[in-house]
């Protein structure tokens, strides 16, 4: 499951960049230029949401700020790395419509390259 993990994890990172350019936001990175802590805890989520086919993107939402908390995230008013802040560790219904959509697009791109998921994609 590892390996499909590390498969489908950058085929949402590369939709996610065309749907934040789309809507004219330039923050994102390619596969390439993630960073290695970024691309383990995509590869986790992606893992998270094969074992668990049936959650959506909230479950989902909710599962990282739990992963992020626990490694010492904070929320804050901007990203930041150095002091560990993050303004998306709120509840998956007070982030931005661009957030919610990039999660939504997280699960089901999970779900379209899974080969066993017998959970129809929503």
């Amino acid at each position: 499951m590892q390996a499909l993990a590390i498969t489908i994890a950058p085929i949402y990172v590369g939709e996610k960049l065309k749907m934040y350019q789309e809507a004219g936001d330039q923050s994102q990175k390619n596969w390439d230029n993630t960073p290695e802590d970024e691309k383990a805890l995509i590869i986790q989520q992606v893992l998270y949401v094969l074992t668990h086919p049936a959650y959506d993107a909230a479950a989902v939402h909710a599962n990282l700020v739990r992963q992020k908390r626990a490694a010492g995230w904070k929320l804050g008013p901007v990203f930041s790395k150095e002091d560990r802040t993050d303004p998306d560790l709120v509840d998956y219904s007070q982030l931005p419509q661009l957030r919610r959509d990039s999660d939504a697009l997280f699960v089901a791109t999970v779900k379209k390259y899974n080969p066993v998921s017998d959970i129809p994609v929503q």
